[in-house]
């Protein structure tokens, strides 16, 4: 019997590339095995091309980390626009209470002026412009 040894004289190549999305990083197979019978130069085509996939995939790596840095302080803005919408619905709360008490003393001043004969009303309509006059002349 005789047997038959195949040795195959091509260089290696460098084939596991993890996923689908990777394969802009794989290395030149033509250039490597193209120049691996030269004695030094396909070793050397080969080094380069796995320094740049590791550059490149450094550079994603890179680019992954500033992506988690923006989405976090994306987070935080959401987290900081949530605290401001509760702080405003408390205030417009406060100022639906200070204008709802503001129409009660009016209506309750209007009642009183009712309930009073004519001229207190009218002592009162005057001594309240006098105020409006100090008020102003104290503004100007």
């Amino acid at each position: 019997m005789e047997a038959r040894i195949n040795i195959s004289r091509r260089a290696p190549t460098f084939r596991q590339i993890p996923s689908s999305s990777m394969a802009r990083y794989a290395p030149n197979e033509e250039a490597m095995t193209g120049m691996a019978s030269s004695s030094d130069g396909g070793f050397r085509q080969r080094d380069k091309n796995v320094e740049t996939f590791i550059r490149m995939r450094e550079d994603d790596l890179a680019n992954l980390e500033m992506k988690k840095q923006v989405t976090a302080l994306k987070i935080e803005q959401l987290k900081m626009m949530r605290q401001l919408q509760d702080e405003i619905s408390v205030l417009d709360k406060q100022k639906t209470d200070i204008n709802q008490a503001l129409e009660d003393s009016r209506a309750y001043r209007r009642q009183l002026l009712q309930s009073m004969p004519v001229v207190e009303q009218m002592e009162i309509v005057y001594e309240a412009g006098q105020a409006s006059a100090i008020n102003y002349q104290c503004i100007e």
